[in-house]
């Protein structure tokens, strides 16, 4: 696991580097993958070619942290290589403007989501407007063309947004800024979708901010941990985690007396999730293993946790198991007397949430169903519905795929069954654990007792009659402007047509808006063509991308409601 650097610092490297330094890492932005990194006594040294490069602090917050032997240093090639590859802190950086004061920005996370208006300090509104034109630039020339510049503006936004206390605008500007990073180098985990996802969020979120700001616009700064009444809490189950950046854990699942979801996390770098999943984890004065804390009733005194529902030990706090626990208790089994109706209407009502501000386990479905071996896979049906079962994370280290190879060979067959909502595809889940002839197994982690079989590959699946629109929108964040202007006038008109065939034209409208406002030039007094503001091009990308959101949202929504 790589040390990581602040975003303000990072872009401090990128803008200082002479412009003949920046051009040849902007044509090999990945380079220092390739050196030799050692890791000792808590400092990395990286044999970069003839010269050596020293990172001396996890994270990086002072240009002090890190040199290379060479004259040039710290303005090099080689220490810019090596920064330009080291993960983002998410994290504040440390820094203050005199024009912020402490009640100028939402620092602790809300009790619950609030929309209340806010009106913002003249710092905040100068970091929202750099956070807006840094948007504008890239969806204008496209991610795909984003150099060292451009990333180090994007950075130097973020690091402006922070310190003026915008925390949700910096944490999209801090994965947009991953995202491009990833994509120039062609690691193989970066996705356009979350990548266009991201620039839509930085870009609307800015956007809301300077029209009509609210505080679920501010954002959240921190997750802090507060006192909770003594309760008794039931596992439910226990998930792996294994993230792209290095990371590795287990996660379990409780639920309170109230019908509270509540999270005990044990995550660390290079961390091997199957080792955590049995490793000791502490609550208070109790030390038990994830494997038993899903399956086990604790009485918790003196504990805290943040308002999202992930708790933490406390100096005072304690813990007793009261014996093992199953899904049949009565604090666990009335989380699946909830219509999945109405379990759907809540996981969907999350994702307008802040991801910082989701609550813990708010995407988990309970069902009581059937497994079936249907045409695309395994398939579940519950309360009249039929769903779709893909693997959780498809890493061959987890146990998510075997397992669901196995469910298809009990097909058909009753089971009980903790799923996580998967958004944006019509009618899936992803199995965490089930419940078989009176066995609860945790499908990441353990493996179901059934022979393998292997399942063919599912045919493709319904289209969307937004896939088009979608189309265009990922285009023009890749390749900019162009992918929207004179160029793709027939394939603007024939996607039009067919949204309008589909009884979608307010998306067509806003399409053409797009079409229109990428085509638009103006004259200069000389009577020569130049292109029209920026502004109401990125106005009228980021609006197409609010409604896509929302209109896949309904959709998806809509066909759980339609009868398998």
């Amino acid at each position: 696991m790589r040390p990581s650097i602040t975003p303000n610092l990072l872009a401090t490297v990128l803008a200082d580097a002479p412009a003949r330094v920046r051009k040849r890492l902007d044509a090999d932005p990945s380079k220092a993958d390739g050196w030799e990194w050692t890791h000792e006594d808590g400092k990395w040294t990286i044999a970069a070619g003839g010269e050596t490069v020293q990172v001396s602090a996890d994270p990086v917050t002072e240009i002090g942290h890190i040199g290379c032997g060479c004259l040039l240093s710290p303005r090099c090639g080689h220490v810019l290589a090596v920064a330009n590859v080291l993960p983002l802190t998410d994290g504040a950086d440390d820094g203050d403007d005199p024009d912020v004061g402490a009640g100028d920005a939402v620092t602790k996370a809300p009790s619950a989501p609030v929309a209340e208006a806010v009106v913002l300090k003249p710092a905040q509104r100068r970091a929202v407007d750099q956070a807006w034109q840094v948007g504008t630039e890239l969806v204008s020339t496209g991610i795909a063309a984003a150099d060292t510049t451009a990333r180090a503006a994007l950075l130097r936004a973020v690091h402006a947004c922070r310190i003026a206390g915008l925390h949700r605008l910096a944490a999209a500007g801090t994965a947009l800024a991953q995202a491009i990073s990833d994509l120039a180098a062609d690691r193989p985990h970066f996705v356009l979708s979350d990548c266009v996802a991201l620039l839509s969020e930085l870009l609307g979120t800015a956007w809301r901010l300077r029209h009509n700001a609210s505080a679920d616009d501010l954002g959240v700064g921190r997750r802090d941990y507060q006192p909770i009444p003594t309760t008794s809490l039931t596992g439910l189950c226990t998930t792996p985690i294994l993230s792209d950046t290095g990371y590795g854990g287990a996660v379990t699942y409780l639920v309170g007396s109230a019908g509270r979801i509540v999270s005990v996390a044990s995550v660390l770098p290079d961390a091997d999730p199957f080792a955590l999943y049995r490793a000791p984890v502490t609550l208070g004065n109790l030390s038990t293993k994830h494997d038993a804390l899903g399956r086990s009733s604790l009485f918790v005194q003196g504990a805290t946790a943040t308002t999202t529902g992930r708790v933490g030990g406390g100096s005072g706090a304690s813990a007793t198991a009261t014996g093992p626990a199953t899904w049949d208790d009565d604090a666990v089994a009335a989380l699946w007397k909830t219509p999945l109706s109405t379990q759907l209407d809540r996981a969907f009502a999350a994702l307008t949430v802040p991801p910082t501000q989701r609550h813990e386990g708010a995407d988990l479905l309970f069902l009581d169903g059937e497994v079936l071996h249907g045409p695309s896979g395994v398939e579940v049906a519950a309360e009249g519905m039929r769903a779709r079962a893909i693997a959780d994370d498809v890493d061959d280290r987890l146990r998510f795929g075997t397992n669901l190879r196995r469910l298809a060979t009990m097909a058909p067959t009753p089971v009980r069954m903790i799923a996580r909502f998967v958004p944006h595809r019509s009618r899936t889940i992803a199995p965490l654990a089930v419940r078989v002839d009176d066995r609860m197994v945790n499908l990441g982690f353990e493996t179901l007792d059934a022979s393998a079989a292997r399942l063919g590959a599912p045919p493709p699946g319904t289209t969307s009659p937004l896939t088009g629109l979608a189309q265009v929108l990922h285009r023009v964040a890749l390749g900019g402007r162009d992918c929207a202007g004179p160029s793709s006038n027939r394939t603007i008109q024939v996607t039009g047509e067919r949204l309008r065939r589909d009884f979608l034209p307010h998306s067509a409208e806003l399409l053409e808006r797009l079409h229109s406002s990428a085509s638009a030039v103006t004259r200069d007094v000389f009577g020569q063509a130049r292109r029209a503001d920026a502004d109401a091009f990125a106005t009228a990308w980021t609006a197409a991308m609010t409604y896509l959101d929302v209109a896949q949202r309904r959709l998806s929504r809509s066909d759980w409601d339609t009868t398998a």
